[in-house]
């Protein structure tokens, strides 16, 4: 039995990353993106809308603790297979519903 061939190899982990870093990224766009509509619709002033923001990346902060020790517990690739299923459905839930 041998070896993956190296190319094989490299896509299989390259795109799955690639794939869940794109989500992340827009995931973090979003509130930069979506920013000037929430204060309208809200009346946010500018530091309300800063303190929505840093809620939102404080909560990627807060998740770094409990996703280690899922990692720890049920492995790395399951954790993260989970997790990004979870992070790709929030963000597809964020996309504009027509009316």
């Amino acid at each position: 039995m041998s070896a993956a061939p190296p190319v094989s190899r490299f896509v299989r982990l390259t795109l799955p990353l690639s794939g869940v870093n794109v989500v992340n990224q827009a995931s973090r766009a979003l509130i930069a993106t979506i920013g000037p509509s929430l204060a309208l619709e809200f009346g946010l002033s500018a530091s309300e809308l800063g303190l929505l923001a840093a809620t939102f990346f404080a909560s990627y902060a807060l998740a770094q603790l409990p996703a280690g020790l899922a990692m720890d517990l049920f492995g790395v690739r399951r954790v993260q297979r989970a997790l990004a299923l979870v992070a790709s459905l929030g963000s597809c839930s964020a996309l504009p519903h027509p009316a």
